[in-house]
């Protein structure tokens, strides 16, 4: 007799009503489900892999026709480390932070990227480090492999590592990230001493595809006025809320920095709902600066042109 087959017992996931908010938590509950569903080419999977099949086929055939086919299937493969420094007007610039910045793993979609980052990362010295969401690619809990590839990643990294997920992000992924090591911020913040100041790092979820994020609940445990308050989004959406509660920078990831970019990096198409200003690279809107990260992987699109994958170490004088 064949012995019965055994699931995996879920996590459970009530310890981030309370974190999260209750109604982020609602909502999260009530749409994973679907979007589940939809990872899997939605409701109608013919037509979802016709539509997938038919997009990659054109894309295909206009790097072709420019003779960049080849030059863009190579290019997820050359991850560069940037360097970004951020002075803050406001602030006398005595203090120097080092950040280190990942974004956009899609690690399922190549596990070769684990290697990748592990070789850049380790000579590297920094504070601490932060990922902005998509640690997977499938909206679904990872295989064995996928998650040996994370926890390899994150036992590179210098300690403390903070993160947030993002629109590929199921909720029930969140206990195995946090066991590897990482301090998820979902709607919370955390106060971090350095020399003699305080530095507020705060995460959202994700505002592009589940709308959890909640700024206002995020920062209601912050007691102290820090000197630098540092905002971690899944995308670079609601900057004037970010700039309402005292923000100074923000970082993001999500777009992939377009992915098909002209050759001065300008993306051809973008990438959500953000400003075009934001997609890629530092940027800066009123009082506030921000740096989106163009991701370490690719998404469904396996292909970049003019666009190199990257992991950022920022440079933060305050």
């Amino acid at each position: 007799m064949q012995a019965p087959k055994t699931s995996k017992p879920q996590p459970d996931l009530k310890i981030y009503r309370d974190r999260m908010g209750h109604h982020s938590y609602e909502r999260r509950q009530a749409r994973e489900p679907l979007l589940d569903t939809r990872a899997n080419h939605g409701f109608f999977p013919a037509l979802g892999r016709a539509k997938h099949k038919f997009g990659m086929a054109l894309t295909q055939t206009l790097l072709k026709s420019i003779n960049q086919y080849e030059a863009a299937l190579a290019e997820p493969r050359t991850l560069v480390l940037e360097q970004n420094t951020v002075s803050l007007e406001s602030m006398p610039n005595a203090n120097e932070l080092k950040l280190l910045h990942l974004s956009d793993f899609h690690l399922d979609s190549d596990l070769t990227i684990a290697e990748r980052l592990i070789k850049i990362i380790r000579p590297l010295k920094y504070d601490f480090a932060v990922i902005t969401g998509d640690y997977y690619n499938s909206i679904e809990v990872p295989n064995d492999s996928s998650r040996e590839a994370l926890k390899s990643i994150i036992n590179a990294l210098e300690k403390p590592t903070y993160g947030i997920l993002g629109n590929h992000d199921l909720l029930q992924t969140a206990p195995y990230i946090e066991t590897m090591g990482i301090q998820l911020l979902i709607n919370e913040s955390v106060i971090l001493p350095f020399n003699d100041k305080q530095i507020q790092i705060t995460g959202i979820d994700d505002p592009h595809l589940f709308k959890t994020d909640d700024l206002e609940h995020a920062i209601q445990s912050v007691t102290v006025d820090a000197n630098l308050k540092i905002l971690l989004s899944h995308s670079p959406n609601h900057l004037n809320r970010a700039i309402d509660h005292g923000f100074h920078l923000m970082l993001c990831g999500h777009t992939h920095g377009g992915q098909i970019c002209l050759k001065d990096g300008k993306p051809i198409v973008g990438n959500g709902s953000a400003n075009r200003d934001t997609i890629s690279g530092a940027w800066s809107y009123k009082s506030l600066q921000g740096y989106t990260s163009r991701g370490a992987g690719t998404g469904r699109t396996h292909y970049r042109l003019n666009c190199p994958p990257e992991i950022t170490l920022h440079t933060i004088r305050f």
